[in-house]
């Protein structure tokens, strides 16, 4: 039997989640002022981790977590060098045009993104991925070998990618494979010198 509950309980829950989010906002923001005053330094930059947020759709985003984001990125990176980071190993294709905005430095999304949908979206961003930690710790060699291609075809040319996983490097990984790893990406991402230069 479906429940119907009074349309003004919805929107007293939508003020109240808006009102949540302002408080984030804010509270984020002392707390990091309270962690710089203790530690005696001045943040110039800001790394944002974040694992859930793709259960977000681009309309709650756009209306809830961007502006608690701006609020932080302006306070602690608001100048262009300031670096601006963000970790999400999920699936955020649905928030990459909301995400581009904020102008990040440098991202680390989900490896069920391929390179190229990051880069349309976020032109001038270093890419940190896209290697699926799955893939590193449970493929052949040869799979992660095409990852590692993959990805510097894909994007590599730019400059702006930087192999690594896409998210951790999952518990059980082999030592072997990760030297299997950082030999495919000292082999296999090398830019060929320009001889008439």
């Amino acid at each position: 039997m479906r429940r119907s509950y009074p349309k003004q309980l919805g929107l007293r829950a939508s003020t109240e989640i808006g009102r949540f989010y302002e408080l984030l906002g804010e509270i984020l923001v002392r707390y990091q002022h309270i962690v710089a005053a203790q530690a005696n330094v001045t943040f110039r930059g800001y790394a944002w981790l974040d694992d859930n947020c793709c259960l977000f759709s681009p309309g709650l985003y756009q209306q809830h977590c961007y502006p608690v984001m701006k609020k932080v990125f302006d306070t602690f990176a608001p100048q262009p060098d300031n670096w601006r980071y963000q970790h999400s190993d999920s699936e955020m294709r649905h928030l990459l045009p909301i995400l581009a905005r904020l102008n990040f430095h440098a991202v680390n999304f989900g490896p069920t993104i391929p390179a190229q949908v990051i880069r349309q979206a976020m032109p001038h961003t270093e890419i940190q991925g896209q290697i699926a930690p799955m893939t590193l710790r449970n493929g052949t060699f040869e799979d992660v070998v095409a990852e590692v291609k993959r990805d510097f075809a894909a994007v590599g040319a730019d400059g702006g990618l930087l192999i690594t996983t896409a998210g951790s490097v999952s518990a059980g990984t082999t030592l072997q494979r990760l030297r299997e790893w950082m030999w495919a990406v000292q082999t296999y991402t090398r830019y060929q010198a320009n001889r008439n230069a």
